[in-house]
């Protein structure tokens, strides 16, 4: 079970059904700051490819949503293996 604390959307509101899909399979797990990790993948969004990026707490029980955000920066965010 993963809790949503809040949603920081700076331009458009991203669709809680997509966070969530995201959340269930996303295409990559990268470490952050501290306990934080970003669920992210790519998504095709009005014929635009974006990365969607569900910043999460999972040192919690249940794991908790700090932010989620999409960026057309893909290349910046995307870890390398």
């Amino acid at each position: 079970m993963i809790l949503f604390r809040k949603f920081s959307f700076a331009f458009e509101v991203v669709e809680v059904y997509i966070v969530a899909r995201n959340l269930l399979r996303p295409g990559q797990i990268v470490s952050g700051r501290g306990h934080l990790k970003a669920y992210q993948s790519t998504c095709d969004i009005g014929g635009k490819m974006f990365l969607l990026r569900a910043i999460v707490d999972d040192s919690m029980d249940p794991a908790v949503v700090v932010t989620a955000y999409r960026t057309t920066r893909i290349e910046k965010y995307w870890g390398k293996p």
